[in-house]
């Protein structure tokens, strides 16, 4: 466990070295202060709360939620030739633990980030940095990505199986999530039943864009995308032991 630990470490630096990453972050903040600029400086009265500059600070960081899972997992299988899956001196399930356990750590960072962001532009428009204010939600957050973290992972994972291309697995990744945002609205303005109402609003993807966009986790949400993520990551497993390279 020490070995497959100081490897999930040593793999979530190199995630925090991917200078793609580190310039996109740096836009998501900028793009943040300039809303923060624009409802200073604007004449209408916006209602401004804790989650104004979270939701805003999101409309950039989903996509590298959703990106750096299937660059992380996929890379080990492009063009059949991983040396590490399949021939490493660590069997194939602690290879899955250590790349899992590195790119959730580094979605929860990204987590803490994201709402201690949205936090300090609450507190400028505060001209408060409080404790209350800065520390506002950072475990429900944390939590959120948590549950949203393993349920993404899980699903590039068993993509990056299927396709053996990492191009393939990010555009896969965000194209089913844009793809089912679109859907989900039509459905909404065509369907009047309550209960299908409720089942397109919980289906997983739903779920995920809403806890990371709005914050708000139930208890059956998050029990819905454990049992999914254990049911991929159960039919992933089962892959890498009987696949073998061509």
């Amino acid at each position: 466990m020490a070995r497959l630990f100081r490897l999930s470490l040593i793999d979530f630096r190199y995630i925090l070295k991917n200078k793609a990453l580190l310039v996109t972050l740096s836009f998501t903040i900028i793009y943040t202060c300039l809303f923060y600029f624009y409802l200073t400086n604007s004449t209408n009265q916006i209602n401004v709360n804790a989650n104004t500059y979270y939701q805003t600070f999101n409309d950039i960081s989903f996509y590298i939620f959703l990106i750096i899972p299937a660059l992380s997992l996929s890379k080990e299988y492009t063009f059949k030739t991983s040396r590490i899956i399949y021939t490493g001196i660590l069997s194939k399930n602690q290879v899955l633990t250590y790349k899992v356990s590195s790119t959730l750590l580094f979605l929860l960072a990204l987590g803490i980030l994201h709402r201690l962001i949205g936090n300090i532009f609450w507190g400028f428009d505060q001209e408060s940095f409080s404790f209350d204010i800065l520390s506002n939600s950072l475990v429900e957050t944390a939590t959120i990505y948590f549950f949203a973290g393993i349920f993404t992972i899980s699903l590039t994972f068993l993509s990056s199986l299927v396709s053996y291309s990492r191009l393939s697995t990010v555009i896969f990744t965000v194209a089913i999530f844009i793809l089912e945002r679109f859907v989900r609205g039509i459905l909404l303005l065509l369907v009047d039943n309550d209960l299908l109402k409720l089942l397109l609003n919980h289906n997983p993807l739903g779920i995920i864009q809403n806890i990371l966009q709005y914050g708000n986790l139930t208890i059956m949400d998050g029990i819905i995308l454990t049992l999914l993520s254990a049911v991929l990551f159960l039919i992933s497993i089962i892959l890498i032991n009987k696949k073998a390279i061509d």
